[in-house]
């Protein structure tokens, strides 16, 4: 077992259209923004939840200006407000999706723009201040595709799908003040090492970090890596190993761990690959280095090229997209079990292309984007399954006696908060979305849990203590 607990970066993404397909009739999906003109168009990537309740991402081109693309902020029920149009100079093509770091403030990257031309690490605030942190030369990176994370050490760690030393990719560390370091340049040898990461990167409590490349390898057909903070790079997986490629390949999703396993996507293969199919994608599980089992193959009926990241619901199942397939041959949005039993719930139309995952808002609902549909510049929707509300830690892992955020929904006059038990100090903000609160001393690995005077609220993922 990989034992690599619970420290992942948590969005609320998906896809849409105007016509759409209830599959298992046990949810409601709901329309919020369709996008177009002045709100930006083809929003590549999902949202992510604010201390406010309300969510934010940005989407790839389009806008009032250039067309270089917005971030923006949209309510739960649909109201959209564009924070930041891009200019070329500042950034780019956002294709990447924000993360909320423990500042409070909103980091992202861009694919192209900035002094360089090469794509800029950016941070914006909820009212839409903009500041470019880091302009890439090329060199330290390019093609800025992957959101970035925020590290136990309070940096941010992510990877360039191209650039570096050897114009393959980079794996990247930086701070909130622009202090870039380079920690490792793809391709180093014959690229059997992997090539053009993508995805946003994992880390574990032991502090290393795991990605996917879409390139190189043994096989030419991607991998998993680790690497340490220090820079210690090692290949954990090969895909296309096995004949036709049924254990998959193009696996460059971000990874989300549950159970002590490693759980992703590859775009392509599978079981149905070979007799001159590629196959429809695959979902897959590692337990360990060169250690891989395929969950499930997707078929195309029930979905196919998954390129979303996985999401753990807080009901202990993963919720993802496929971009095509289902019953329109458009896309799908499923629940997958760990064990490998898939539900598709919602089957996309209109040319939906929902190409980003899926992750739950606070709420207890999925929000989500698709790159196409309607006039064909996206949409932006809620898709309601009947879970309840939570809460949710920003970040999932610390030590005792620092500070986090707890986000959920009608926090006001909570009464306790507690870490696995032992009773913390916190203070709620205005809007009842929100509670700062400190580790306490006692604390120990487990669930946290919130008591409001309507009801006792419990983490989606268990908090990880740090030593």
């Amino acid at each position: 077992m990989l034992k690599l607990g619970l420290l992942r970066l948590v969005f609320c993404l998906a896809g849409l259209t105007t016509a759409a397909a209830d599959v298992s009739h046990a949810q409601i999906f709901t329309p919020l923004v369709a996008l177009g003109g002045a709100k930006g168009a083809s929003p590549y990537s999902g949202l992510v939840q604010g201390v406010d309740g309300n969510f934010y991402g940005t989407t790839y081109s389009g806008s009032a200006g250039a067309g270089f693309g917005t971030v923006y902020k949209v309510t739960p029920r649909g109201v959209l407000t564009t924070l930041h149009t891009f200019k070329r100079t500042d950034g780019s093509y956002p294709y990447a999706g924000l993360v909320l770091a423990r500042d409070g403030y909103f980091y992202g990257t861009t694919e192209n723009g900035g002094a360089n031309g090469n794509g800029t690490f950016y941070r914006v605030t909820n009212t839409g201040t903009f500041t470019v942190v880091h302009s890439f030369t090329g060199y330290d990176g390019s093609l800025l595709f992957s959101t970035p994370i925020e590290g136990t050490d309070g940096s941010f760690y992510g990877v360039s799908q191209q650039g570096g030393s050897n114009g393959y990719g980079t794996i990247y560390k930086i701070t909130a003040d622009g202090n870039l370091a380079t920690l490792y340049n793809f391709c180093a040898i014959t690229c059997l090492d992997g090539a053009l990461p993508a995805g946003a990167l994992f880390q574990a409590p032991s502090g290393d970090f795991y990605g996917a490349s879409t390139g190189g390898g043994d096989y030419g057909q991607g991998n998993i890596f680790s690497i340490s903070t220090s820079g210690f790079y090692q290949v954990v997986y090969n895909f296309c190993s096995k004949e036709n490629c049924a254990d998959g390949r193009l696996p460059g999703m971000s990874l989300v761990a549950f159970s002590g396993s490693l759980y992703g996507t590859t775009a392509i293969g599978g079981s149905s690959a070979g007799g001159g199919s590629d196959g429809f994608g695959t979902v897959y599980k590692i337990d360990g280095p060169g250690t891989i089992t395929t969950v499930l193959s997707f078929d195309g009926a029930n979905g196919s090229y998954p390129i979303g990241a996985l999401s753990l619901g807080s009901d202990g199942n993963f919720y993802g997209t496929t971009e095509v397939g289902g019953a329109f041959g458009e896309g799908t949005f499923f629940k997958l079990a760990p064990s490998g039993t898939l539900k598709t719930l919602y089957s996309f139309s209109g040319n939906a292309a929902p190409v980003a995952g899926v992750c739950q808002g606070t709420d207890g609902s999925f929000y989500g984007t698709t790159s196409g549909g309607g006039v064909g510049s996206g949409f932006i929707y809620k898709i309601s399954t009947g879970l309840g509300p939570f809460i949710r830690t920003i970040p999932t892992t610390a030590k005792t006696r620092t500070q986090v955020t707890i986000l959920g929904n009608n926090l006001q006059g909570t009464t306790s908060v507690t870490f696995n038990g032992a009773k913390a100090t916190f203070t709620v903000n205005e809007t009842g979305t929100g509670i700062t609160v400190t580790v306490p001393a006692a604390a120990t690995t487990g669930v946290v849990s919130v008591v409001t005077p309507a009801r006792a609220l419990n983490s989606n993922v268990p908090f990880t203590v740090l030593q």
